[in-house]
């Protein structure tokens, strides 16, 4: 018995669909063969007429082909299979979900009912994104009813190609790839378990789901890589996804090696696509900023999360122009906001190294610290511990006023020639601060033989002299140190005394002294007078520390002496006179001007 027949169909689209079939059964057995030739049926008509089908529900487009397959004599469906040419359309498994367009796919596939056994001897498909050919086998799940509700399956890629415009700068190819999956049907979902890409090129694994929900597509995506170069990572990583964040390490990374890699893409029904990435690196050479200097051999992490970019080191090096190189433990480079206009950089610089170097660093353009301190950046020697923060627009021609700077840290091994000229200022420890306002290095130290206490200070206001400000211990050592320049005996044991020295550019030192003398005896035998240490008094004392230095004022009052003057030095630093226009010691009242070995 045959039977064949024709049919014309009045499809969704402009051209009408057609079918054609026939099928045979011997006369008297309830089995039957069956062939069906389609052209241009719907892929939702064509999804409903058999479970081997029931995967095409989510399409919206025309299907072409042909179909073989044979009824038992129970009337159940045979074995079957299918050669299906699917035109252009899209997969829209609600009206509320954005379609995805493709622009051709076909399969071949037979079905096994006795196992629910689909079984791909090639599915391919063709878009605006790319191009995929595949193979492989699903078994269909919840046939009790009748039609299915799900399929799970495992494919191998043999062909994958990505080329969609604007997503990839070149065209993506991998020569092969594994995958395990589930598709529920109603609703629609997608599980990606597992993907494998095989290729060498690109050794991705990746797992997800994709599901149409009230509103729109939900998807989450994560993919995991073991190593990666940087030229690597942008080869595969699509300028739409991350846009700035890939815009900066195509700008900014220079060598290096990304590892531990971990990727992520998120989309919530009527939202944006949210992208993640996460990875160590090793090796890398970066910039984080046009004008600070380069890091080299960092090692740390990178992430990029909702237009959020940072950069964390664990180890890593900068090499200013002068002083040598700064570690960078603990360092990171932030970018809060990516879509920011202009983008905002926050560094935050964990720098260990020598004085010269970090002082290098921060007399970079336009931060420019020591030329705005009019202080040259081999300021000293000494080791540093610091902590610098720099918040700057990222940006062509910024100005000063618009960058941030808050540095503080201490320095070990302290010597320098050049805060008070003329003088050695030494330490074990100093503390260190800089910020948007000025400088400042204090701490307990020795200034050329003279124990002291103090902060240098330098404000960054043009014209604005520096300044010295603390206490210093007062004895015969001292005095002497100084080049004060009194007779050799003026003072024994030690006293307390408060310092002020002004530092205006291109001029000597201005010192300015106080004391009330405790502790610090004082023996003047020209006058006959004499202070013992445990008495007290008062001593003002105002000089040029010049080459020699020039005492303008000299004021004591202790009991029994009121004397106020000066003294004048010769060239090599050795007292030249002694004048004391205000002189009362005792009950008498004069002045009088003493030279050496006067009696």
């Amino acid at each position: 018995l045959a039977l064949s027949g024709d049919v014309a169909l009045l499809g969704r689209g402009d051209v009408p669909a057609t079918l054609s079939f026939n099928a045979e059964s011997p006369i008297g057995s309830g089995s039957a063969s069956f062939g069906v030739t389609l052209n241009s049926l719907d892929a939702q008509d064509i999804a409903t007429q058999a479970p081997a089908l029931a995967w095409l529900n989510g399409l919206r487009a025309p299907i072409s082909g042909s179909l073989r397959g044979s009824l038992t004599g129970a009337s159940d469906l045979g074995e079957m299979s299918a050669t299906l040419q699917i035109g252009a359309g899209v997969l829209q498994p609600r009206a509320d979900t954005q379609p995805i367009p493709f622009e051709e796919a076909r399969t071949y596939f037979s079905f096994d009912p006795a196992t629910a056994t689909l079984s791909f001897d090639e599915i391919s498909v063709k878009s605006a994104i790319g191009t995929m050919v595949s193979d492989g086998r699903a078994v269909l799940e919840g046939l009790s009813q009748g039609m299915p509700d799900a399929m799970v399956g495992q494919f191998r890629f043999s062909r994958l190609e990505a080329d969609p415009e604007g997503f990839f700068e070149d065209k993506l190819k991998l020569s092969g790839a594994e995958t395990d999956w589930r598709l529920s049907f109603n609703p629609f979902r997608f599980e990606l378990g597992r993907l494998r890409v095989t290729d060498p090129a690109l050794p991705l694994r990746a797992s997800g789901t994709l599901s149409a929900e009230e509103g729109g597509w939900h998807m989450a995506l994560d993919a995991e890589l073991d190593r990666l170069t940087p030229e690597t990572l942008l080869a595969y990583w699509p300028p739409s996804a991350g846009e700035k964040a890939r815009d900066w390490v195509e700008k900014n990374i220079y060598a290096g090696t990304f590892h531990d890699v971990k990727a992520a893409l998120r989309l919530e029904p009527g939202g944006h696509l949210v992208p993640y990435l996460q990875s160590r690196f090793t090796g890398v050479e970066l910039t984080y900023s046009r004008t600070l200097p380069r890091l080299y051999e960092g090692v740390g992490q990178l992430t990029f999360l909702r237009n959020r970019l940072t950069v964390a080191l664990d180890s890593g090096e900068a090499r200013p122009r002068q002083g040598g190189v700064l570690q960078g433990k603990g360092s990171s480079f932030v970018i809060p906001d990516l879509t920011e206009r202009p983008m905002m950089g926050e560094v935050n610089v964990h720098a260990t190294g020598s004085l010269e170097a970090t002082l290098s660093f921060l007399d970079e353009p336009p931060l420019e610290v020591m030329k705005k301190a009019n202080k040259p950046v081999a300021l000293g020697t000494g080791e540093v511990a610091a902590d610098v923060r720099i918040v700057t627009p990222l940006k062509h021609g910024v100005q000063r006023e618009e960058i941030t700077v808050i540095a503080d840290g201490t320095v070990t091994g302290v010597e320098s020639a050049e805060i008070v000229p003329g003088k050695v200022l030494s330490a074990d420890e100093f503390y260190v601060a800089v910020d948007d306002t000025g400088v400042s290095v204090g701490g307990k130290g020795d200034l050329s033989g003279a124990p002291f206490d103090g902060t240098w200070t330098q404000s960054f206001t043009p014209g604005t002299p520096g300044k010295v400000e603390g206490e210093v211990v007062l004895s015969e050592a001292v005095s002497q140190a100084l080049g004060i320049g009194l007779p050799k005996g003026t003072f024994s044991g030690e006293g307390r005394g408060r310092v002020d020295i002004t530092l205006a550019h291109g001029q000597p030192p201005q010192l300015v002294l106080t004391s009330d003398m405790a502790g610090l005896g004082v023996s003047l035998p020209q006058l006959g007078w004499r202070l013992s240490q445990a008495g007290t008094g008062s001593l003002d004392l105002e000089a040029t520390l010049g080459a020699p230095v020039s005492v303008e004022k000299l004021a004591l009052k202790a009991p029994g002496l009121t004397a106020q003057g000066s003294v004048a030095l010769n060239a090599d630093g050795t007292l030249r006179r002694l004048s004391l226009p205000v002189l009362r010691a005792g009950a008498g009242s004069t002045g009088r001007r003493c030279s050496p070995g006067a009696a």
